[in-house]
């Protein structure tokens, strides 16, 4: 029996997710599922909406992590918690459940790169569907955490901030950063296609930390990515965490789960293919 998936997001022309969800089928045998790109601009949301829940299940990226959620029957407790959705589970064609798979896959990653430590001192640049999602998994172990953003959003996200009672999180205007970080971690598109030559943050800022955790991972190596890597500091790109997130949903909408190998192997490929790119 059939199913279809997809992605809903804008833009979606360098997205390599239905190169991995294809992978992930294969892997359990159930080629005759497919998985196809929803790329919608905002002026079109609304009306193509309601096609996305004739699918079986969806993934949900940028713009639309909080945008979805008023479309949706009810929210898993990761949705909740992160004020942010980036897949749909579709039961029996009328319950929409919204999940956050991003939230155990970032969870993983900070983890294997060691940046759970409490002494650490933490920037979040962006404070968007994924940067709520880190803020509210930082807060919920007691990790303190600064988030950079705008000038003109600042009170907007600091009553998101006190209705939410995100206690360990606090702003400061992207403008502003003059204090040093050990772990910078970016959660806009600044710095990915068609804007390669960008970087959220200045140089100097970065020059000053030890790690950098830059979520997009196409390219692969970012602006901000590259001065990490010339002034060897340590550097992660969002590769795994692409993977991690993708394998999370398919163990929600299936039931199933992938051997670390497997995990592995579609790591490996995904990476290749970004590199023949």
């Amino acid at each position: 029996m059939s199913k279809k998936f997809g992605l809903l997001g804008y833009p979606l022309d360098h997205s390599l997710s239905k190169h991995l969800h294809t992978m992930l089928f294969s892997f359990k045998e159930i080629d005759k599922y497919s998985y196809d790109m929803f790329n919608i601009s905002p002026d079109l949301f609304k009306k193509n909406c309601d096609n996305l829940f004739k699918l079986d299940g969806f993934n949900i990226t940028a713009p639309y992590k909080t945008q979805i959620i008023p479309y949706l029957t009810s929210l898993s407790k990761s949705a909740k918690i992160s004020k942010s959705v980036n897949l749909v589970e579709i039961i029996n064609k009328k319950n929409y459940i919204g999940h956050n798979t991003d939230k155990y896959a970032f969870w993983k990653c900070i983890k294997k790169y060691g940046l759970t430590d409490p002494s650490l001192k933490t920037l979040l640049i962006g404070f968007g569907g994924t940067g709520k999602m880190i803020a509210s998994t930082f807060d919920s172990i007691n990790l303190n955490l600064t988030i950079a953003v705008r000038p003109s959003s600042l009170q907007k996200h600091k009553e998101f901030i006190y209705l939410n009672k995100l206690n360990n999180i606090s702003l400061i205007s992207i403008e502003n950063i003059s204090q040093s970080f050990n772990t910078i971690i970016n959660a806009t598109p600044i710095g990915s296609f068609p804007n390669i030559d960008a970087c959220p943050i200045p140089k100097h800022i970065i020059l000053k930390s030890n790690f950098v955790f830059d979520l997009i991972y196409n390219p692969t190596k970012t602006k901000l990515l590259e001065y990490a890597k010339n002034h060897n500091i340590s550097h992660k790109n969002g590769i795994e965490m692409l993977v991690l997130q993708a394998v999370k949903s398919h163990e929600i909408w299936f039931n199933i789960t992938y051997s670390q190998a497997q995990i592995d192997i579609a790591y490996l490929y995904i990476k290749k293919v970004l590199q023949n790119e």
